[in-house]
């Protein structure tokens, strides 16, 4: 059980890594299309700056609450639950056993 627990983060490691490589690269790509709107000349900023920036603030929000992990917290502590519940027979024989002795 402890192995399982173990391994399964562990061999999620590479899709990690690469779910935060992605969220960088939208989060860089957002801020820098952001930049540019900024360094737009007042007399340029017109109805279609005021939508192109409301654009490009979503595109930096919904980057920025990209996940990082394939699974939340509520997941991980669902499985641990989940292996200890389908354990629990096997515990318990162990410790009428051990007790009854």
């Amino acid at each position: 059980m402890p192995g399982v627990l173990v391994s399964f983060p562990v061999c999620l490691l590479p899709l990690h890594d690469q779910m935060m490589e992605t969220k960088r690269l939208r989060v860089v790509a957002a801020f820098e299309r952001l930049e540019e709107l900024a360094r737009r000349p007042i007399e340029q900023r017109d109805d279609n700056y005021r939508k192109g920036l409301a654009e490009a603030k979503s595109e930096y929000h919904d980057a920025e609450e990209l996940p990082e992990w394939p699974f939340g917290w509520k997941v991980a502590v669902g499985l641990a639950t989940s292996g200890v519940i389908s354990n629990l027979a096997a515990i318990f024989a162990v410790l009428v056993k051990r007790f009854s002795e």
